[in-house]
């Protein structure tokens, strides 16, 4: 009749079939709390995570070098979020100027 609370939840989002929307949410949110520590002083508008889908993390840039930067520190980006979403499959980061 008891349930397990830390379970409760990972079962309802197994049974409504929202479980990989709500990780792909997890995994944006925890790339844009990592992108202003990666990011220059200063600088930490310069980039904002816009989408997660099939192992790859969209990254939208206000120019190319805040763009080349994250390309050059996508894996301390991959570490950081893999802390807040352990269950997190990242490959690889697009980077999107504009």
């Amino acid at each position: 009749m008891f349930h397990d609370l830390k379970n409760l939840l990972g079962d309802a989002l197994k049974r409504h079939q929202i479980e990989r929307p709500v990780t792909a949410s997890r995994i944006v949110e925890a790339a844009n709390e990592a992108l202003p520590s990666i990011l220059p002083a200063g600088r930490s508008t310069d980039a904002r995570a816009v989408a997660y889908q099939q192992g790859i993390i969209t990254v939208r840039t206000a120019n190319a070098a805040a763009g080349q930067l994250i390309r050059s520190k996508s894996m301390q980006l991959f570490d950081t979020i893999k802390r807040f979403v352990p269950t997190a499959d990242i490959r690889d980061v697009r980077v999107i100027i504009g």
